[in-house]
């Protein structure tokens, strides 16, 4: 893929993260593809690592909290 960010990297090592959540939905109705969208329509530079997600509302994080736990500890790792 030439996708450049932290979400891409998060699910090349993972597959299994994009199995999961690939169907679900926070309660708002925001999807997990709705979050993931930049990462694959922003592909950004190899030496500059954008995050590569949103979360489209709070719930997003609890929702989805195997993806966006993963980038949180990338980008911040003494978090």
């Amino acid at each position: 893929s030439r996708s450049f960010s932290i979400a891409a990297d998060v699910l090349r090592e993972d597959p299994k993260i994009y199995a999961k959540l690939r169907i679900s939905r926070t309660p708002g109705g925001v999807s997990f593809a709705r979050c993931i969208k930049t990462c694959f329509e922003n592909g950004g530079h190899p030496m500059i690592k954008t995050i590569g997600a949103v979360a489209g509302e709070e719930s997003c994080y609890t929702t989805f909290c195997d993806f966006f736990d993963a980038i949180i500890k990338r980008r911040h790792p003494n978090f």
